[in-house]
């Protein structure tokens, strides 16, 4: 068990707690933002805190070894702010709109992958969240990113819980 989580007001033991705990914060909102991921790891543990967001969406983070970096591609200063509502953690990028936009599709995983999906020319595994992230840009161009999280186990309720997407 790594660290320690906020669940609401209180503190527990679970998978990816600590400094993780905000980088996969920092992760969904770059994601959300449209912003190019440039490293990102996954945790080699299935963790929990974040699946009403979105199963799959975490960046685990230690020094040295495993980063998170994303680029600011749209050449204007961009602000990040973060802080705690008392209940979540928060993370918004403010800066000058360029007029893209967002689309996930997911979750899918080795049950629900859509035809035709490969991943690295292999079908997507059983321990495997897949999400296609889609970037729209102004000038009509389009970007689409596979998020790829892949675990030691997935637990089979979380595959259960999204067996309507079959």
């Amino acid at each position: 068990m790594a660290q320690v989580i906020f669940e609401g007001d209180q503190l527990k033991p679970a998978p990816g707690g600590g400094i993780c705990q905000a980088s996969t914060t920092v992760y969904r909102a770059i994601v959300n933002a449209g912003f190019p991921v440039v490293e990102r790891r996954a945790h080699s543990l299935y963790v929990s805190y974040y699946k009403k967001y979105g199963v799959g969406i975490d960046a685990t983070i230690f020094p040295g070894t495993q980063d998170l970096t994303f680029l600011n591609d749209t050449e204007q200063p961009l602000l990040i702010q973060a802080y705690d509502d008392g209940y979540e953690a928060v993370v918004n990028f403010y800066g000058t709109p360029d007029g893209r936009t967002v689309e996930l599709q997911g979750p899918y995983f080795s049950t629900n992958a859509p035809e035709g999906m490969l991943i690295n020319d292999r079908q997507v595994m059983k321990n495997e969240i897949v999400w296609i992230q889609r970037v729209n840009y102004a000038d009509g161009s389009v970007k689409e990113n596979l998020i790829l999280s892949r675990y030691k186990e997935l637990p089979a309720y979380v595959r259960n819980e999204y067996a309507y997407l079959e």
